[in-house]
């Protein structure tokens, strides 16, 4: 809703605290008498500015339903009393003025992405606008990066929230992915809500992204099988041919998958594309909830320039519901799908990659579709289309006081990821690629977790026992992970 000129002066006069719900304060040259003026009182919100047709309306269990308009307010009789007012925050957090900027140092650690390492510098109310700003770098044992971003949650004095990211991201080689990545892009984003449950995000995002790989994962296109593939003299690289050769032949010491390798010839490959998010929320309270639903939509649209087409659509839900005192169910489903579009191919890279994101008890990456050739690091490939459900119940532990901040948690997840649409073959090698068989095969586990909401952040340990898998997929039965701010 537009805010209406006379109100938009007012609150020019006063120092903003935060724009959306609005708060405000009256500033130091204002306070010089007994008496402050009544425009410069403090204003305190909880929640956003509602939509009004600028009616009140009195009804329900009353002897006389009453209808007002903002004229019929406005034309009662006023009075003027003397009183004093006094936020009953006052004094809460002992700073005069309230801060509005933080710098914070944080780290953690996970069983899938190793220790990480935080810095960041914010501040919510850039140069007195109401603006927020945050630069942020980060450093990890396989990851690490920066991130630049502003927001102005109060868009030309609408409720539309607008913001522009400048990001960069490094994830190196692990035990579960042969290949190092590289991501520098630009993202911008415009939100609104619909309703007081329903909420509209556009987007935009462009970036360059390019792996790299060890020489010795790369090295088949320069074997003699290759070379005599290229001048037409040869059937490519083989199992069978490289083994004829001294020394082994470019398997003997590892090779990545043809679809990563191809991944690579292609070099930096700028993507490009638009996207909307649709949320739905209900819950009681976002960091611990107990009661409702948190549900989104999204869908990429990448192919507005650029060097890649597809079409990217993933719906997430989570739904809160208290069993008993404290026990409280949480119902988690998801799923995908994305597909090529026009004249070009589904990348690997453009695949969902799934592990315990989806199913507890496997791997990063440890579900679905796998290249299996002989000789190759059986690199996960990814699939185009996953689903996945997961039923688990919270409860406090009776013997300990509430304050501890620990509970268990017992589980039971499903899903599966299938249907790789990526590259098979190469002429530049010769060589196919021998998918796993993988037709969608569901993968399934029950398992046990502690959370802890510990002085040192919030940490989760999850012990699962999987119950279905294929052969070829890559377990990992303990995970843990939290971090925190020092």
């Amino acid at each position: 809703m537009t805010i209406p000129g006379d109100l938009q002066h007012a609150r020019a006069a006063l120092t903003m605290i935060q724009p959306e719900p609005f708060n405000a304060e009256a500033p130091r040259e204002a306070l010089h008498g007994e008496v402050t003026p009544t425009g410069m009182h403090y204003v305190r919100s909880n929640f956003a500015l509602p939509e009004h047709d600028g009616r009140l309306i009195v009804g329900g269990s009353v002897d006389r339903p009453l209808t007002l308009t903002l004229d019929d307010l406005r034309a009662m009789p006023s009075v003027t009393r003397l009183v004093t007012l006094e936020c009953a925050g006052n004094g809460r957090l002992a700073q005069t003025p309230l801060p509005t900027g933080e710098f914070s140092i944080s780290g953690g650690y996970s069983t899938s992405s190793g220790w990480m390492a935080e810095l960041s510098i914010s501040e919510r109310n850039l140069l007195g606008q109401g603006q927020y700003g945050r630069f942020a770098v980060q450093y990890g044992q396989y990851a690490r990066g920066f991130e630049l971003s502003f927001a102005e949650p109060y868009f030309m004095g609408n409720r539309l929230g607008v913001g522009l990211d400048l990001y960069a991201k490094q994830t190196l080689a692990t035990n579960y992915i042969s290949y190092n990545s590289q991501t520098l892009g630009l993202a911008t984003r415009a939100g609104f809500a619909l309703s007081e449950e329903l909420s509209f995000q556009a987007r935009y995002n462009i970036y360059s992204q390019k792996i790299t790989l060890p020489f010795q994962y790369n090295d088949c296109q320069f074997s003699p099988n290759a070379l005599a593939f290229q001048n037409g003299t040869g059937t490519g690289v083989t199992v069978a041919n490289e083994a004829a050769l001294p020394g082994g032949g470019c398997y003997a010491n590892g090779e990545a998958s043809l679809a990563v390798r191809k991944e690579l010839a292609a070099g930096a490959v700028l993507v490009s594309m638009l996207g909307y998010t649709v949320s739905y929320n209900t819950l009681d309270n976002n960091r611990n909830p107990t009661a409702g639903i948190y549900a989104e939509f999204k869908q990429d649209f990448a192919g507005v320039g650029g060097d890649v087409n597809f079409i990217r659509s993933t719906v997430d839900s989570r739904s809160y519901y208290e069993m008993f005192s404290d026990v409280v169910a949480v119902l988690h489903l998801q799923g995908g799908h994305v597909s090529g579009w026009g004249s070009k191919d589904l990348r690997m890279l453009d695949h969902f990659q799934m592990g315990p994101n989806l199913v507890r008890g496997f791997a990063p990456s440890g579900i679905g579709p796998r290249d299996i050739t002989p000789g190759t690091n059986q690199d996960p490939l990814g699939g185009s289309i996953y689903w996945g459900a997961s039923l688990e119940a919270q409860a406090p532990f009776s013997f300990l006081p509430k304050d501890a901040g620990l509970k268990g948690a017992v589980f039971a997840d499903a899903g599966s990821l299938w249907d790789y649409r990526g590259p098979t073959s190469w002429n530049v090698t010769g060589e196919t690629l021998q998918p796993a068989p993988d037709s969608g095969a569901i993968r399934a586990s029950v398992g046990v977790g502690l959370i802890w909401n510990s002085p040192f952040g919030p940490l989760r340990f999850d012990y699962s026992f999987p119950l279905a898998k294929q052969g070829y997929d890559r377990i990992q039965q303990f995970r843990f992970g939290g971090g925190t701010k020092f």
